[in-house]
């Protein structure tokens, strides 16, 4: 048979364990959204510096294919916006450790081969066969931005709902741990009460004209704060604690005596 105090330090070891586990779980899911996050943004960043320069070269079209520029007047992909940005999304989950402009570039190389018949439409002028990539480019660029804008705005709506439930996932993890806690804490305000009580009945006897003489008065009838019986009561509803467990310290404690029977 274990002795008390060995079998206390083997709970306290275990729950730490517990806590420790819970934290790392968390802590892992919450970094890596935030990664993502990061790099997507980071990558942002590099895209528009880059769609920055291509408009610059651009700068050499005839008049017409300019306007075509300034105005953003041809489509630069074909399929979704919201779908693309999905699958960079899911490809960026799958391989983790991948670098997000190329995942981003393969998706957008597939969006360029479906426009390619539409841009060699494009009169660039006799002597210009460059022009064609230099305009490709820039509708690449332009491509990146789109779907790098909506992955991050898909990525923060995702990070918006999976965070409380994240925090509840926690919260089950470590329930046993609190419910131990809540019963310690119940148990020592009990014997609090209970020692409070002998000077609570001090009163007993005296008139009120009386008490009201007395340095200090009897001791108050609550001595827990309102956030701290908010919080027991949260844990009986979050069943850490049982329903009955309260009902020494929250019944009122009466300092009048019974008067006799006539």
């Amino acid at each position: 048979m274990k002795e008390p105090g060995k079998r206390s330090e083997g709970n306290s070891a275990s729950n730490e364990q517990i806590l420790r586990r819970a934290w790392v779980e968390r802590d892992a899911e919450d970094n890596e959204a935030k990664s993502l996050l990061s790099q997507l943004e980071s990558s942002l960043k590099e895209r528009s510096a880059e769609l920055k320069r291509a408009v610059i070269r651009c700068s050499a079209f005839h008049e017409d294919v300019q306007r075509i520029v300034a105005h953003e007047s041809i489509l630069c992909v074909k399929d979704d916006v919201t779908a693309l940005a999905l699958r960079l999304i899911a490809a960026k989950h799958l391989d983790p450790a991948q670098q997000i402009t190329p995942l981003l570039i393969q998706i957008i190389q597939g969006q360029q081969t479906l426009l390619d018949p539409l841009y060699r439409k494009i009169d660039f002028g006799i002597g210009c066969s460059d022009h064609l990539a230099i305009f490709k480019q820039w509708t690449v660029e332009r491509a990146a931005i789109e779907i790098l804008q909506r992955a991050i705005k898909l990525h923060k709506a995702s990070m918006v709902v999976k965070g409380p439930i994240a925090m509840e996932k926690f919260s089950r993890a470590v329930a046993g741990i609190r419910s131990e806690v809540a019963r310690d804490l119940v148990a020592k305000l009990a014997e609090l009460n209970s020692i409070a009580d002998r000077d609570r009945h001090l009163g007993d006897g005296l008139d009120a004209s009386d008490i009201q003489v007395l340095r200090p008065k009897p001791f108050p009838l609550r001595f827990l704060s309102s956030e701290a019986i908010a919080w027991l009561m949260d844990a009986i509803s979050q069943q850490l604690l049982a329903p009955t467990a309260l009902r020494d310290l929250l019944e009122p404690v009466s300092t009048d005596k019974a008067e006799p029977a006539a």
